[in-house]
């Protein structure tokens, strides 16, 4: 597949005219996202015995192709069963097998080496060319941080569609993404990860109502889109 160049330029443009046709609901959403999305996995943390930093690890390794609603579910059962020494191959999990391994792979670490995996482990069992499931690790995990998560609902704001992209992203698009939701949220004054959900809940929730992939049919469609807005970014 023939890429297409990235246009920084371009990017931020799109950005911006998503940010623009966000409605308070979305940025209510979107302000606050990865923080339940943190206090979820520090809970959980608390109440299985497994640290906070692997409980935001398997909630990544199993976040691809997968609901917010059904993430959180998968790795509630798998950290609990975990605890409470049930088989993990026991328990069904709504995502690729190879993702399953790695979460299934980061809370078995402690009964293989003696420890628990520290933050750098975690990355290099999500993978070195994960840059979605380890973006999202950042955030979930330390919300303050810089991280940009980019899937492929985020390419679609940017201008980019699964032509262009594939299955994901390459290195290139990924980074020029999320350069521009940087540069975005630094204008605007906010955290990036905040930019990121906003976008994305606004993005989904228009998304069913027009055909096309641009902000100003999302903008003219505004009396039809859905009154529900899913409180999920992945």
């Amino acid at each position: 597949m023939q890429r297409r160049r990235t246009s920084a330029r371009s990017i931020g443009q799109n950005l911006r005219k998503w940010y623009d046709v966000a409605e308070a609901k979305h940025k209510a959403i979107g302000e606050t996202w990865y923080e339940k999305a943190h206090v979820f996995c520090l809970r959980l943390a608390e109440t299985s015995g497994v640290p906070h930093n692997v409980v935001c690890g398997v909630t990544s390794a199993l976040s691809p192709n997968c609901s917010w609603e059904d993430n959180m579910t998968a790795a509630e059962n798998l950290v609990t069963a975990y605890a409470d020494n049930v088989s993990l191959a026991a328990i069904p999990l709504p995502t690729y097998p190879r993702q399953a391994a790695k979460a299934r792979r980061l809370l078995q670490w402690k009964d293989r080496w003696g420890t628990w995996p520290t933050d750098v482990d975690i990355l290099r069992t999500l993978g070195k060319m994960a840059l979605k499931t380890r973006a999202f690790f950042w955030n979930i995990y330390h919300p303050e941080f810089s991280a940009v998560t980019v899937d492929r609902h985020m390419c679609k704001i940017a201008g980019y569609s699964l032509a262009d992209t594939g299955s994901g992203p390459h290195p290139a698009l990924y980074k020029a993404i999320a350069d521009g939701v940087r540069r975005l949220a630094d204008r605007l004054e906010m955290r990036p990860c905040v930019l990121q959900a906003i976008l994305w809940v606004t993005y989904k929730d228009f998304a069913d109502a027009w055909a096309g992939r641009y902000p100003r049919r999302a903008a003219w469609a505004r009396q039809d889109a859905k009154n529900h807005v899913p409180e999920v970014p992945f």
